[in-house]
């Protein structure tokens, strides 16, 4: 039984590869039923989304802010090794969200969270391209800059709470490299203190960022060129 069905999610239907040319591209079916067995609370179709802006930009790493079993990191991590442009931090503390533990369990019991992901890096492929910080996103902040020179994408699908969101922004966004992506899940009207953090996070920086664009409740707030 894949990830998605485990989780009692829908699962989308795949399309028929054989209708695709043949050639050495990214069969998009194939990498979405390569990674079904690890579970996430991302639909198909949000990873996929992950992936294909992860696929472009400038040179640089990822930084993903909540990776739990390792769903989106998957795709993230493929993105780097089909590009050859960076790698995964990934930070977690690999115990749940504060009052939500019993939300992170896997098969219904409390595994060892963090081997658990260790081991679908590894099963899926992608383990050379993920750096894990098994802590919260503020402790791993200092190692994180001087692991990195820049980031092309930040990911933040961590704590959903005002406090958390915007420390997230205040500590990780000055990493993000012009031209570079901060992608926001549950950016949503029942999660009010996420909104809250991000549009005052705009509003502070004028100049810097694009016009944001949003797929359901995934925000992408592109990083301009030549902006402080």
């Amino acid at each position: 039984m894949g990830g998605a069905a485990r989780l009692g999610l829908g699962v989308e239907p795949l399309d028929d590869t054989r209708t695709f040319v043949k050639d050495d591209s990214t069969k998009l079916p194939e990498l979405v039923a390569r990674f079904d067995f690890i579970p996430g609370m991302l639909p198909q179709r949000r990873c996929i989304h992950l992936y294909m802006l992860a696929l472009g930009g400038v040179q640089g790493d990822i930084a993903e802010i909540g990776s739990w079993q390792g769903k989106s990191t998957a795709y993230l991590a493929q993105a780097c090794a089909d590009t050859g442009n960076g790698i995964v931090h990934a930070i977690d503390t690999f115990e749940g969200n504060p009052g939500h533990e019993q939300n992170y369990s896997v098969g219904g019991s409390r595994v060892n969270l963090k081997e658990s992901f260790v081991a679908n890096m590894e099963r899926a492929g992608v383990a050379d391209w993920v750096r894990i910080h098994a802590k919260s996103s503020i402790d791993a902040f200092d190692e994180v800059s001087r692991e990195t020179a820049g980031l092309r994408l930040l990911f933040i699908d961590g704590e959903h709470t005002y406090e958390a969101v915007k420390n997230d922004l205040e500590l990780y966004a000055n990493l993000v490299l012009p031209g570079g992506l901060i992608v926001f899940d549950d950016y949503a009207p029942g999660f009010e203190g996420d909104v809250r953090a991000v549009l005052e996070h705009v509003s502070s920086n004028p100049g810097r960022y694009g016009r944001p664009f949003q797929q359901k409740n995934t925000l992408v707030l592109p990083r301009l060129h030549g902006q402080p």
